[in-house]
């Protein structure tokens, strides 16, 4: 956005930001799923954002082109390619970035009773060894829709097996569901903190 003036930094600094904000919203809560609707409305959302924004970077434009003679061919390039990446991003900020931020804050802990789908095998990764895949048990609208890999303490893996039951510690909000941070134990193999209270007694499913 050269030569638009402060408006043109202004967008750009905005869609930075937006970017930013993504990006450490998916290092940060990783787990977080949304409810179902707004799953279905954040394409709707992200269509009128991305309009929005892309008409506010075609007026900037304007402004700047007035000034100077201007390759139609390549603005219209330009300005689809806003379109596309403002649609982008705005998609990413409605579904993930600012309601996993708003559960994370506002959202209530909840224990809740889950089942290990897969025990990954020891990994030679030193920041996260011990890995399991888990679902929640019951998955009502709201809840955990698809199963989560997550980093656990060495005992709790070793310990696990597959469609054993495990407690989720999650945090409940009106936007969605994720996986609260912390536990009380913590191994030494793994640094990132491990999301899961504890292992249940185990219950191995046997095949009729």
């Amino acid at each position: 956005l050269e030569g638009a003036g402060v408006s043109g930094r202004v967008l750009a600094a905005a869609l930075l930001a937006a970017v930013a904000w993504i990006a450490w919203g998916l290092v940060r809560h990783p787990g977080f799923q949304p409810v179902a609707l707004l799953r279905t409305a954040a394409p709707v959302l992200a269509l009128v954002a991305g309009g929005g924004f892309t008409r506010l970077v075609a007026s900037a434009r304007a402004r700047a082109d007035a000034q100077r003679e201007v390759d139609r061919g390549g603005k219209a390039l330009f300005m689809g390619f806003v379109m596309v990446g403002a649609t982008l991003v705005a998609w990413l900020l409605a579904a993930q970035a600012i309601p996993a931020t708003l559960t994370a804050w506002s959202g209530r802990p909840a224990d809740e009773p889950g089942l290990v789908v897969r025990k990954v095998p020891e990994s030679a990764d030193a920041g996260c060894r011990f890995r399991l895949e888990v679902r929640r048990a019951a998955a009502p609208d709201g809840a955990l829709q698809r199963a989560l890999d997550e980093c656990v303490d060495e005992a709790l893996w070793r310990r696990a097996v597959e469609g054993g039951a495990v407690t989720l510690r999650l945090r409940v909000g009106a936007l969605g569901v994720g996986v609260a941070g912390g536990a009380a134990a913590q191994a030494p193999r793994c640094s990132r903190r491990p999301r899961f209270s504890g292992l249940a007694r185990p219950l191995v499913l046997k095949l009729s």
